[in-house]
Parts: structure tokens; sequence; C-alpha cells
């Protein structure tokens, strides 16, 4: 009879800065690769910060959760357990609601696979409605492109943007659509987490 030690899981929230994944460490610590930069908005605006950037995280999905910040934001949280690193790490993708990238992944998870690992690409392209650059989600699982399976040309129920007198156009109820979606997604991968514990 053996006895199994609990180790206590490390999770490092990686967060979007200029079209990157970013790791945030003290801001004395000497991290190789890592850069200083000062904040320009909220609270801590003026603040200098370290980070280190990725463009791409891939690794085995542990825990997909939504999670409700007091100001009212809501969050998701993707942690990937790395499978090519010693000591198998785990980071924790974190994309805000207020983020496209938030929407960009709503609208791949009908083509989700709960179980293998996934990559994660941040990159930077140009938006076709407007002309502009934009951050865009790229997704992979099984060596696969992961693609988005709500679209413009395929919606399968999604809301089309309304445009409001002299405001713009109103993604508001597409978003709500969209949010019920990652919701049903979330819950889906909990059970599926639920039924592979054998006792």
């Amino acid at each position: 009879m053996g006895l199994e030690s609990i180790e206590k899981k490390v999770s490092n929230y990686l967060t979007i800065v200029n079209g990157h994944w970013a790791q945030r460490y003290d801001v004395h610590e000497q991290v190789e690769g890592s850069v200083t930069r000062k904040l320009e908005k909220g609270d801590n605006a003026g603040q200098t910060v370290r980070e280190r950037y990725y463009r791409s995280v891939t690794g085995i999905m542990e825990e997909v959760k939504l999670t409700e910040k007091p100001w009212g934001s809501i969050d998701l949280e993707i942690t990937l357990k790395l499978i090519d690193v010693d000591g198998s790490p785990c980071y924790t993708l974190v994309i805000p609601s207020n983020n496209r990238l938030f929407y960009d992944f709503a609208k791949r998870v009908p083509n989700i696979d709960c179980a293998p690992d996934i990559t994660t690409q941040i990159g930077i392209g140009s938006d076709k409605d407007n002309g502009k650059t934009r951050l865009f989600l790229y997704m992979k699982q099984n060596g696969e492109k992961v693609p988005m399976h709500y679209t413009k040309d395929n919606p399968d129920g999604m809301p089309e943007p309304v445009e409001r007198k002299g405001k713009g156009w109103d993604y508001s109820e597409r978003e709500d659509w969209l949010y019920t979606k990652l919701e049903e997604f979330v819950l889906k991968f909990n059970d599926g987490l639920d039924e592979e514990i054998p006792f």
C-alpha cells in the first residue's frame, strides 16, 4: 500500500498585452527574455512592470471557467497543463469579456474537443469591416486548425448586429448569445471532467 502526496498546483496567469500572451514577474526579478514597460491605463497607470511575452501556448486543457469580477466584467480562464516541460507546469490564459478574443473563442466552441491538446496563438491582422488592424485568436487541436463555427456566412442562429442611428453598430444581442454558448461549453467541459473520475 502506498501513499501519494498531494502537490500544490502552481498556476501562472497569462494575460493579453500588445498582441502576445504576457506573464508578469516582480519588477526587480531578473528573468531571461523579459522586458519592463510602464502601464498606460487603469488605476496603476505610470507603474513599471516586468513581463515576458509568448506568441502561443500549447497544453492539455485541465480547466475552463468563467469568472465574474467585482467590477462586473467576466473573464474566460483556460488552464493548460504543459506536456513538454519538466514538471508539467500549468498556465492559465485569461481573456476578458471586453476583448474581442473572448468572442473569437466563443465562436469556436462547437468545434473544440474537450479532450486533446490545444494550441492558442494571438495574431494581428486587418479587420475587413473597417480596414483597421485587430487582434485575432488562432487555435489548433491534434495538429489541425480549429475554425470558427459561427461566422458571417454561417451564423447558425447567431444574431446580426443592429445599426443604431448616430451610434454605429450594436453587437450586444450577439455578444449575449455567444456568451450563452460559452456557458454551455464550460458546463459540458466540467461535466466531462466529472465523468472521467473512476470513483
